[in-house]
């Protein structure tokens, strides 16, 4: 017992970068470094991106398990040995208020990257980060027991109330999922293979060691990338090309955005588009594209409506568990358009899910973390305290932040 009491009461001092969204905060996390973030639930994406990015510790000012779960986020980082802390809404930060975004606030106005001091191993304790106490509660194995407890007591009501929904919206929809999106832009595609790549669990991993395969079926000049939002940085990241990113543009980088040949902009089939501001700020150009369902689902159906042969999908979950991490009730448009081109479709998104298992047990870790992201790390020279600071003094004064 006396090795854990002495690693308890150790000290770690960690360098911190901070952040409201943890999509654009990950690109920041040096390795050994604390990730601040606001971020309800995590979600498996998000967790491995962490891990993936070396990160020494988290801070989530936002409960890591909503109520009911699901818990899988949480569960990738505690199995990797990476200390996860909340913070203790019912105690708030001492002396410093309980409001969330006035710590942020505080927290962002700092000129140099704040120190999160902890003791790990100590469930609750009071840490320091930036000269602010705060209050935190670890998420351990303990937790993880407790939740996994109630998710499976409550499992059998929310597969009922998400097939429900699914099903009565199935009904409404299908009408528009039979239009075909035909668009000039995307002529190149008629019968290449289009490779869809969607920001999800272990997505560059997979894709990077499934190149081969794809080469030995498709044969190298028959294919196309199209990118869903985010992929966008993962294509970038392994060198790949990016024929075409589709979505709202909320959680691509700059690079990204720019290194695309064209650019899909998701619009609500009312044709508003709030991502539009983002692009219109940046003065690069874009197809709008209104469209009910997800994302995925219109970048599926832009390749099949323009003649693509085979859709290879990365990263695109369509299943309980993915739908409820991202906030959806349901997956109608996501079912439809697999019903209508089914047959098209090779879906290889579960390889993400495999590999960060594989990593967690130590098999592959060293590769992901160095090779994949060595690119991403060269690129961000300067590590900001506050990621929103240093987004804003990159882009051009005016306009709504994304």
């Amino acid at each position: 017992m006396k090795p854990d009491r002495e690693r308890a009461s150790a000290v770690l001092r960690l360098k911190a970068v901070v952040g409201r969204s943890t999509k654009r905060l990950v690109r920041y996390v040096r390795p050994g470094w604390a990730a601040v973030l606001h971020h309800p639930g995590l979600d498996r994406g998000a967790a491995c991106a962490l891990i993936e990015r070396g990160v020494g510790a988290v801070v989530n000012f936002a409960p890591s398990i909503l109520p009911g779960g699901p818990s899988a986020g949480a569960a990738l980082l505690v199995q990797a040995g990476v200390p996860l802390f909340d913070v203790d809404r019912r105690v708030g930060a001492i002396g410093a208020g309980t409001d969330v975004w006035d710590l942020f606030a505080a927290l962002e106005t700092l000129s140099r990257p704040p120190l999160f001091v902890f003791r790990p191993g100590r469930r609750r304790q009071t840490a320091r980060l930036g000269g602010i106490k705060l209050s935190l509660v670890a998420v351990d194995t303990r937790s993880l027991a407790g939740a996994g407890r109630i998710e499976r007591r409550l499992y059998p009501s929310v597969f009922g109330v998400f097939v429900r929904n699914t099903a009565e919206h199935m009904m409404r929809e299908w009408r528009d999922v039979l239009t075909p999106l035909v668009v000039p832009e995307f002529r190149d595609l008629a019968g290449r293979a289009a490779i869809i790549v969607s920001r999800g669990i272990g997505t560059a991993w997979a894709l990077r060691r499934a190149l081969p395969f794809l080469k030995d079926m498709l044969g190298t000049d028959a294919w196309r990338f199209l990118a869903v939002d985010g992929g966008a940085d993962d294509l970038l990241s392994l060198g790949l090309p990016i024929d075409a990113v589709v979505g709202d543009m909320d959680s691509v980088g700059e690079s990204a955005l720019q290194a695309a040949r064209r650019r899909f902009m998701h619009a609500y089939p009312d044709g508003r588009a709030p991502g539009a501001a983002r692009l219109d700020r940046l003065g690069l150009s874009y197809t709008l594209v209104p469209a009910i369902g997800t994302s995925e689902d219109l970048a599926v159906r832009l390749a099949a409506d323009n003649g693509a042969e085979r859709i290879v999908l990365f990263g695109v979950g369509a299943d309980l568990l993915a739908a409820r991490e991202r906030g959806r009730r349901g997956l109608s448009s996501t079912y439809l358009v697999r019903l209508k081109y089914g047959e098209r479709m090779i879906d290889m998104s579960a390889l993400g899910s495999f590999s960060a298992a594989d990593r967690l047990r130590g098999a592959d870790r060293p590769v992901t973390a160095e090779r994949l992201c060595a690119a991403d790390r060269q690129k961000t020279a300067a590590w900001p305290p506050s990621v929103d600071r240093l987004e804003a003094a990159q882009r051009p004064s005016s306009g709504e932040r994304p």
